[in-house]
């Protein structure tokens, strides 16, 4: 019986999934992963370099590039294997409700920690956020039973 219900050998659903998957996720993991291999090989050359000559050459970028590189792998792990096997499992199971729901999570952790590791590793990144930062607007405080705002450098001011 030929007719629009027909089994098609190549289902989009058979097919599609995997390939988006491959594109979307693992391909941009193993680039990612690719590309930093050489970089921190380079950077690592570039030191001893720096070193040859009497200068210093500091492990900023090295890090930088290790740090960047695997937290990215390490957040788009959970939802790599969330793809990878979620037609394993029946629709209303804890791995499409729970385990997706912390896999979607996980792949904030890279934007998250993006800010933690330029602050790390970064000390002209540093000294902008510390010259950025306002400590005569930032310290206010409230004080106990009160509910009024004090200022201070170092908390409560004697006003009241």
């Amino acid at each position: 019986s030929s007719g629009i219900n027909a089994e098609w050998p190549l289902r989009p659903g058979r097919w599609l999934l995997p390939l988006m998957t491959s594109i979307l996720i693992y391909l941009p993991t193993f680039m990612t992963a690719m590309s930093t291999v050489p970089l921190v090989l380079y950077l690592c050359k570039a030191r001893r370099v720096a070193q040859r000559s009497g200068g210093t050459r500091r492990w900023q970028g090295i890090l930088l590039s290790v740090l960047t590189a695997s937290i990215y792998s390490f957040s788009v792990l959970p939802y790599a294997v969330y793809r990878f096997a979620q037609s394993s499992f029946e629709p209303d199971s804890f791995f499409h409700t729970g385990y997706f729901r912390v896999a979607v999570s996980f792949l904030s952790l890279n934007t998250i920690s993006n800010f933690y590791i330029y602050s790390l590793t970064v000390p002209s990144f540093r000294r902008f956020l510390w010259s950025k930062i306002n400590w005569e607007n930032i310290s206010y405080v409230l004080a106990p039973n009160t509910g009024r705002c004090h200022s201070g450098r170092s908390g409560l001011t004697e006003h009241g």
